[in-house]
């Protein structure tokens, strides 16, 4: 679930970039997002369903997000 702070972000991050460009910083975040935490929930071995309760926060990610696509898709 996003939380308020995350949907602050998304929202400025789209006025900064643009539609096209935010959708591609969005799934960079997405993607660092989904290999961290299942690297995380396979080395404490809880696999998915031990960390149903937990809260991931989105903001941290979507940051490494932008940091890769600037890298590598910015133009």
């Amino acid at each position: 679930m996003l939380g308020a702070g995350d949907i602050k972000l998304l929202a400025i991050s789209v006025g900064i970039l643009g539609v096209q460009q935010w959708a591609e910083m969005i799934v960079c975040g997405f993607l660092t997002a989904l290999i961290v935490e299942s690297i995380r929930a396979n080395v404490w071995k809880c696999g998915y369903l031990g960390l149903m309760g937990t809260k991931i926060r989105l903001a941290p990610y979507l940051f490494i997000g932008f940091c890769l696509w600037a890298a590598v898709f910015r133009r």
